[in-house]
């Protein structure tokens, strides 16, 4: 037999259905019914009409957080809330079963004290529970879009080169802007105006560099430098020479194989040289394409538009 509970004040009440026969107002067909006690049904389960729903539903209260101790005359603490009345001053005293059945009879007033009906309860007083007691707000673990931008804004610069969409997001500039400005000679000074910590940036292979980190780096050598004497600094130069050309050499070797044995095609080099489709497909028809491809490319490399793709000209 299907039942409901309901939480009236300090018991709780059980109510069960009961059967109940009747003739259907529509269809006039006798049939059987599990209801509630109140009000006879008129129609059968097939015909009765849907009910509307009501557009002022009841607002959804939330849990019940206790903010104040309600002690008696005996020394008895009760946990309450106090919820803000309609009369200005006055605030519903609420203890947990009143929170969820919507109803209260005691009010309190900070000047007047607490009243039930409207009469006075005396040996009745509130404190403040306990820091410790109170509830905690919860902290929600992801950030806000405002903390991940001035984290991004504000981080470390650290010894690492920087993409285009890294430093837009640093700078608070466009990707075109920052292409336009990437190869003027007052790029340095135009980064260092727009860095939040005023720092020159510079553009080298496809990234960008800080340079207060290649100086940093550069007087850390020098004072390692000093600190040798005179006649082992100058062979480990002489080395550090040897090494950093070896590498440059490597380097350069290494890019032109990668480049001499393949072919791009247009959406690679529209991606290698920062354009659209229609400006590439306009400049490889023209006979200043590669002049135009070697200020474009990033290494300074010239291309050609052969057999439906691009080829590099090494040399």
């Amino acid at each position: 037999m299907p039942s409901q509970t309901f939480l009236v004040r300090s018991h709780a009440r059980t109510i069960h259905t009961h059967p109940v026969t009747f003739v259907c107002a529509q269809c006039h067909t006798t049939t059987t019914r599990e209801i509630y006690p109140g009000k006879m049904p008129q129609y059968c389960l097939s015909c009765r009409p849907q009910k509307k729903k009501s557009a002022h539903t009841r607002p959804v209260k939330g849990m019940f957080h206790p903010t104040h101790y309600m002690i008696a005359a005996n020394g008895r603490k009760t946990e309450v809330c106090l919820e803000k009345s309609s009369n200005p001053g006055w605030s519903w005293v609420r203890t947990a079963l009143d929170w969820f059945s919507g109803s209260s009879i005691i009010q309190y007033h900070p000047e007047k004290g607490i009243i039930s009906k409207d009469t006075p309860l005396e040996g009745y007083s509130l404190t403040p529970l306990p820091i410790d007691k109170m509830p905690q707000p919860l902290v929600s673990k992801t950030k806000s879009k405002s903390q991940k931008k001035t984290d991004v804004r504000t981080a470390p610069v650290e010894n690492r080169p920087y993409s285009g969409r890294a430093l837009m997001k640093r700078l608070k500039c466009g990707d075109r802007l920052l292409r336009i400005k990437r190869s003027q000679p007052d790029f340095a000074e135009w980064s260092r105006e727009r860095d939040p910590e005023g720092i020159a940036w510079q553009y080298q292979g496809g990234e960008f560099v800080p340079l207060e980190v290649s100086k940093t780096d550069s007087t850390s050598t020098q004072v390692e430098l000093e600190a040798v004497p005179a006649s082992s600094s100058t062979k480990s130069k002489t080395k550090q020479k040897q090494k950093t050309t070896k590498k440059n050499q490597k380097i350069a070797s290494a890019q032109t194989v990668s480049l001499e044995n393949k072919a791009y095609s247009g959406r690679q080099l529209m991606k290698r040289f920062a354009c659209g489709e229609r400006l590439l497909r306009i400049k490889r028809s023209q006979p200043d394409f590669t002049e135009w491809s070697r200020q474009r490319d990033p290494e300074g490399i010239a291309w050609q538009y052969k057999g439906g793709q691009f080829v590099p000209q090494m040399g």
